[in-house]
């Protein structure tokens, strides 16, 4: 056995040590300390669930003391770390109700609704039936009832958007959304998205009403924009897609993309001069684009003497 082997060899009585050093730190109030011998423990031995759980639990109980001082970034990483820790216990033992009730908690603090949902789940499944815990579990569970299928709505549209996704997925995925339009905290940009999912899947006049509700409710949804741009050239509607274009152009106006659709609604309406402006930054910001490349060919055509 070559001596990195030997060096990375799980060291069980090790990891038991030092869970059992985190501990009495961490009975007596110095979490910092408990958590520096818990990670140890994890690194000693990976397989010691209890090593992972007790992680877990002390870095909860880290973000609880500190979050009031902490940024939204710093408060975001906190809990990211408690949930790989607690992930990587219930792993090593799934049955395990208190690593699954403090995942539980982090998912909700991260706004995981469907996560939180199953995790709380799975409390009920695995904690003891004498106890109060499997109660408060089936009602969180049911607390969580809409928001886990907001979540996974919003879940199955972005899955939908890829592009290996078909016809029928996209209609499906943008059906689902429809209980949940209104639903901004939980499923944020719902109108646009379903929107998007129309566009792709042909369904144009769907695409546009949801596109056009989606930029009234933020006019700054730059994405909205571009989509409602794309549905009103497929439509035919030159004047609509040049509003929209210009309205995104405004808001990101070194995108070369945008840049280049308010040339190109020029020239559909025949405004050679002002389609040669836009399409010619465009190709300024990005000469490499082969739409925008495109587009100045057809501008080339458009320009030649009849």
């Amino acid at each position: 056995m070559s001596l990195f082997s030997r060096a990375h060899r799980p060291d069980r009585k090790k990891a038991e040590r030092l869970v059992t050093e985190g501990y009495v730190h961490f009975r007596e109030g110095r979490l910092d300390e408990a958590l520096s011998r818990y990670e140890a423990a994890r690194k000693a031995d990976h397989g010691l669930a209890v090593a992972h759980l007790d992680a877990g639990l002390c870095r909860l109980d880290l973000y609880n003391r500190d979050a009031a001082r902490l940024d939204a970034a710093a408060r975001e990483a906190a809990l990211s770390a408690a949930a790989e820790a607690l992930d990587a216990a219930v792993a090593h033992d799934p049955t395990s109700w208190r690593g699954w009730r403090a995942l539980a908690n982090v998912l909700e603090r991260r706004l995981q609704w469907a996560a939180a949902e199953d995790a709380w789940a799975k409390v009920v499944t695995h904690a003891p039936a004498d106890g109060t815990e499997r109660a408060e579990a089936q009602r969180a569970v049911a607390a969580l009832a809409h928001k886990a299928a907001a979540d996974r709505a919003r879940q199955g549209a972005l899955a939908a958007l890829k592009d290996d996704r078909s016809a029928d997925a996209q209609r499906a995925a943008a059906t689902a959304l429809v209980p949940f339009l209104d639903e901004a905290t939980i499923v944020p940009r719902a109108r646009a998205l379903a929107g998007t999912l129309w566009r792709r899947a042909g369904e144009l006049g769907e695409a546009r009403r949801l596109l056009e509700a989606a930029v009234v409710e933020d006019a700054d949804d730059v994405e909205a924009l571009r989509e409602l741009a794309s549905v009103c050239l497929a439509q035919g509607d030159l004047d609509a897609a040049l509003r929209a274009s210009l309205d995104a152009y405004r808001r990101q106006p070194t995108d070369a993309g945008l840049v280049c659709n308010v040339g190109v609604c020029h020239l559909g309406l025949g405004a050679l001069d002002e389609a040669a402006e836009y399409i010619d930054i465009a190709a300024r910001l990005d000469p490499d684009d082969p739409i925008i490349q495109r587009a100045k060919e057809a501008l080339a055509r458009a320009s030649r003497p009849s």
